[in-house]
């Protein structure tokens, strides 16, 4: 309610998958009056799911319009620009690469979006992400298991040494259980880069915001327990709060929300693409005319071969990295980022900031 009745903004997007977090998302929004004029929809084509399909029978079964007036980026940015604002930005602190070339360089003030980001907080995550039975009360047992030898062959010194440090550290986190400890390192730690640190994407889209990071959402989640919080107990009871209609349709991959008594699940959507498409049309145009008769300087082609240069650069700039990655490593590594492979991009994200670490 404060976002959508800030003054500050006068245009929002809310974005919409097939998930349970955006979902929440919509059913909160759907509380505020006027919202249906105020808020556009905005849904990716992932072809490893049917997030669209799902988006696309939420929007016809509910008259949700999908963004169709607030285009991308306007400035092209350099292949270098992008690597370096990514290096001084990031600085270690996250590794999933990404370029942007179109960019809105901080100027879209006016924008802002809704996102569903964050939601894993209220549900394991580590412990899910490696498939962890519950019944694994040993932290030590726990790192043996999610960190299996890979295509780098870290000496045992240092995976030994490393391991010891990240068992110190997560058997400081608070929980109950090793489980507990494990998906509180998340909240700890990985979220705010993974949903915070926003400038990035401020500077090069706009403002996007988490309502799920509710005070309140955040502490019912805690006092969940780990069963409760595998149950998905705060996503099902938000969403029956709500809206009882989004807490009984189906969500990506055909699963569904389950409680006692509940009612057949609604189990046909009209997953009709027609407006979705034709909200991507219009989006082109508006992006063609914002990028006409500007000089394009970013290409993709180039930014696998430019991203190794700065890898081997790091990598040649910091001796002590041929302890830990070796020569042999080392290329396996640049293979992958040639190929645009994301696990070897990351690691050489890792390179490239232990190079800016030590040389600041």
């Amino acid at each position: 309610t404060s976002v959508l009745n800030d003054e500050a903004f006068s245009r929002f997007l809310l974005d919409l998958s097939g998930g349970k977090d955006s979902r929440m998302v919509l059913a909160a929004v759907m509380k505020v009056p006027g919202w249906r004029d105020r808020v556009l929809i905005n849904s990716k084509d992932v072809s490893s799911n049917n997030d669209l399909q799902v988006s696309c029978g939420l929007a016809n079964l509910l008259g949700l319009k999908f963004n169709d007036e607030i285009g991308g980026g306007t400035e092209s940015i350099s292949v270098e620009d992008n690597i370096t604002i990514w290096r001084s930005y990031f600085l270690g602190s996250y590794h999933r690469v990404g370029a942007a070339p179109w960019s809105n360089l901080g100027r879209r003030t006016e924008n802002v979006t809704l996102s569903g980001g964050s939601g894993e907080l209220l549900r394991p995550f580590w412990s899910s992400a490696f498939n962890l039975p519950s019944r694994i009360n040993d932290m030590r047992s726990i790192l043996n298991k999610i960190s299996r030898p890979g295509t780098i062959s870290i000496p045992q010194e240092f995976r030994e040494q490393a391991l010891r440090q990240v068992r110190s550290e997560l058997e400081s986190m608070p929980g109950r259980t090793a489980i507990e400890k494990l998906d509180a390192h998340y909240f700890f730690f990985r979220n705010r880069t993974h949903f915070g640190m926003r400038a990035f994407s401020t500077y090069h889209e706009h403002l996007t915001v988490f309502p799920l990071l509710s005070k309140a959402l955040v502490a019912a989640g805690w006092r969940c327990s780990e069963d409760e919080r595998g149950n998905l107990a705060i996503p099902r009871d938000f969403l029956r709060k709500l809206h009882p209609v989004l807490a009984s349709l189906p969500f990506e991959g055909g699963k569904y929300l389950k409680w006692e008594g509940m009612p057949g699940p609604i189990q046909w959507l009209d997953e009709d693409r027609s407006q979705w498409d034709a909200a991507q049309g219009r989006l082109a145009k508006i992006n063609a005319a914002s990028r006409c008769g500007k000089k394009v300087i970013f290409s993709w082609r180039d930014w696998p071969g430019t991203l190794i240069k700065h890898i081997r650069a790091a990598y040649d700039g910091t001796p002590g990295l041929s302890r830990v990655i070796t020569e042999p490593d080392l290329d396996v590594i640049l293979s992958g980022v040639l190929s645009n492979d994301r696990i070897s991009q990351a690691r050489g994200s890792v390179i490239m900031a232990a190079h800016d670490a030590v040389h600041p």
